[in-house]
């Protein structure tokens, strides 16, 4: 059983369509504050053998990156579920920027959740460090305006990118992997060299049509 938490967010919908494309079959928690601790019975009665945490407050605009208060509500999130769902194999989706846990506030919460799973021993628990995300129905950002403009390239600024449809089959072909036993793994998610072009021309193609 794979249950997904934060499957209501702009990655958690597209992982969603992708566990359906597979006739995969996902729960998911429903009006369930990761928050605060969980207490709902019918929650607390499930035994996922997968938990795909995708749960985070994820910033929306540059400055919401330094916001500390969604930083630790990010951190709860995932210690809530850990107590609720403690024979789980978590599969905990983060990002790049936990590799300079200093360069801000969300970082310093990514990091803060990599290591809450480093510090079960032989939980077999797999982090998954994404790139900035693009692709519909999200219409902001800078591939998008460069996708807009007709600007193609492999490369868009320090950090890199990925299609938000393409880090959701990555993400389910992780899900659906068998389990292994020891230590944390970390898995850096990022296109070989030239395929962000490909795919940001492709992108574009979909948004002038």
């Amino acid at each position: 059983m794979i249950l997904v938490t934060g499957s209501t967010g702009y990655l958690g919908q597209a992982v969603m369509r992708e566990f359906h494309r597979r006739q995969v079959s996902a729960w998911v928690l429903h009006q369930c504050d990761l928050r605060k601790p969980v207490t709902a019975a019918d929650v607390l009665s499930l035994r996922p053998d997968v938990v795909l945490h995708l749960a985070a407050r994820v910033p929306k605009a540059p400055a919401d990156y330094h916001d500390r208060v969604a930083a630790m509500e990010t951190v709860q999130m995932l210690t809530n579920a850990l107590v609720s769902f403690p024979e789980a194999r978590f599969l905990l989706v983060s990002s790049h920027v936990a590799a300079d846990p200093a360069s801000s506030a969300y970082a310093t919460g990514k990091a803060m959740c990599e290591l809450a799973l480093r510090l079960i021993e032989d939980s077999g628990h797999l982090v998954v460090r994404l790139p900035g995300l693009f692709g519909l129905p999200r219409r902001s950002g800078t591939i998008y305006d460069a996708a807009l403009r007709g600007e193609i390239a492999d490369s868009y600024g320090p950090y890199p990118a990925m299609h938000v449809e393409d880090a959701a089959q990555h993400i389910v072909d992780l899900a659906l992997s068998p389990a292994c036993a020891g230590p944390v793994r970390v898995r850096e998610l990022s296109y070989p060299v030239g395929q962000l072009a490909r795919r940001v021309a492709q992108f574009a193609r979909e948004l002038a049509s």
